[in-house]
């Protein structure tokens, strides 16, 4: 007796399946309607999930942080800074377990092969990895001593040591040259791994960098920012509160070159990703979730328009027996299964659109080159399949079963209440998609505004700091150089 709901489920699903397949016209328009909807939200949804929820791939990544100069009087929020500085933010600081250094030039040549290729190097301090509470696969990270001693030594990441190590576990101690420099392999970080800039290939200590010796004196040199890790029980405010109070001091001991200026403290997730950037993805969810919105109020008057035809049938069920209860039942199972049978090619949909974007869509948004395909989304394909069935059948549902049975079997009764009723829904639903299409028309036109303000700042922002990059490298290279004629 427990079972035997499953035998009645079973037939519905059947009768409701063959009640289907009798309209094809309608299945096709309903499921073709729903699939696009349902890719398009499933795609936007996986750039969402890679972007901005998925976990970062270090130790407690909430308690990472970015140490940024700032100049509150210019509205400057995140500047260089130089070594001295986060040398005294080290030694001032009591809120961070560990502060390590990076180098602003992101770029070098990778020399001493048959051709010269550009890639990214990430110029770090001992304690970087530390930070991040990232070690590598095999191998190790240089030490303090090998940095302070300009111990010519690099670590590779793991697409790095495929591509130009074929995956060899002899690579610890061959030799990499970047920049004519010759450097001494000594690990392999993860897969995946390649903070602190964009498909960082190789990580060398700061002390690699030309005429090094300068960088550590000179306050003039705005060419450094510090990535620390709080300690337990510090706030994210209580930090910010001590390095705006460690910012005053430097002040009064260096009115040259910390007047005016200050500390901006910032959680890792949120630097990864720029504000700008996620309400942009939010506002794109938005956009989709409205086409879906739009496609459930088409399928809903679709229904209504359906159902008018089978007032009769429906009648002489209830004249049977059948309880609206069951009649409510059957119809949604119609509505879930279409949904259902929509799910299928919004996947494929979704399958195909993610490698697009994947090679034309903006790289330099991190995480964006893992946008795939997973459990996760396919979870939300269901689960979104699964909902959107619900909101476009439960109206139509309702408006069929509340019709008087004898006045749908009266020839004449056809346009009475339940037609009355059906037509005020039908108006709802379309003055439903015209609301919703007036507000997705007038947030696609801000949003493409907005966007080309922000490409056209990007591009600015690109092209200012490939030319610092060079401008900062010439002098590095100069320098090193006058200093060898010396």
């Amino acid at each position: 007796m427990g079972f035997h709901w499953i035998g009645d489920l079973t037939k519905q699903l059947k009768q409701v399946t063959r009640g289907l397949l009798r309209s094809p016209g309608f299945t096709l328009t309903g499921v073709v309607m729903m699939a696009l909807s349902i890719g398009a939200t499933t795609t936007m949804f996986s750039v969402i999930e890679a972007v901005l929820l998925r976990p970062l791939p270090y130790r407690d990544p909430a308690r990472v942080v970015m140490l940024w100069s700032s100049v509150p009087r210019k509205d400057i929020q995140r500047n260089w800074t130089s070594y001295p500085d986060i040398d005294d933010w080290t030694r001032q600081s009591h809120s961070f377990s560990d502060i390590a250094t990076m180098f602003r030039v992101d770029t070098a040549d990778l020399t001493g092969t048959a051709q010269v290729e550009r890639i990214k190097v990430g110029r770090v301090s001992s304690d970087f990895f530390s930070v991040l509470g990232v070690t590598p696969i095999f191998g190790r990270v240089w030490t303090q001593d090998e940095e302070q001693n300009r111990v010519p030594v690099a670590v590779i990441s793991y697409t790095f040591w495929q591509t130009h190590f074929g995956g060899a576990y002899n690579v610890i101690g061959a030799p990499v040259e970047i920049d004519h420099k010759r450097a001494i392999v000594t690990g392999v970080m993860p897969l995946g791994f390649d903070f602190p800039f964009s498909e960082t290939r190789v990580w060398v200590p700061l002390s690699f960098i030309a005429n090094w010796p300068a960088y550590l004196t000179a306050r003039q040199a705005d060419a450094f920012n510090a990535i620390a890790r709080l300690k337990a029980g510090i706030s994210l405010q209580q930090a910010q509160q001590e390095m705006d109070s460690i910012s005053v001091r430097l002040n009064r001991e260096y009115p040259l070159f910390e007047a005016g200026k200050s500390v901006n403290v910032v959680r890792l997730p949120t630097e990864l990703v720029h504000p700008g950037t996620r309400t942009a993805l939010w506002m794109l969810f938005g956009a989709v979730l409205f086409l879906l919105l739009i496609a459930c109020a088409n399928v809903a008057t679709l229904l209504l328009a359906r159902q008018s035809s089978r007032e009769r049938e429906s009648a002489i069920r209830v004249a049977l027996g059948a309880s609206r209860t069951n009649l409510i039942r059957l119809q949604m199972l119609e509505c879930l299964l279409l949904s259902l049978f929509s799910a299928l090619p919004g996947l494929v949909l979704a399958a195909v659109t993610i490698p697009v974007l994947r090679a034309f869509g903006p790289t330099e948004i991190r995480g964006f080159a893992e946008v795939h395909l997973d459990p996760v989304i396919l979870i939300f394909c269901l689960l979104v399949s699964l909902l959107t069935g619900l909101v476009f059948g439960l109206g139509p549902s309702w408006i069929n079963t509340r019709r008087d049975p004898h006045d749908a079997l009266k020839a004449g009764g056809r346009t009475v209440a339940g037609s009355r009723a059906r037509q005020r829904m039908g108006r709802l639903f379309l003055s439903l998609q015209i609301a919703l299409a007036m507000v997705l028309v007038a947030g696609t036109g801000l949003m493409v505004r907005s966007l080309i303000r922000v490409e056209h700042f990007s591009y600015c922002c690109r092209a200012l700091k490939g030319s610092l990059n060079q401008a900062f490298a010439s002098c590095a290279v100069s320098s090193g150089s006058s200093s060898a004629m010396a």
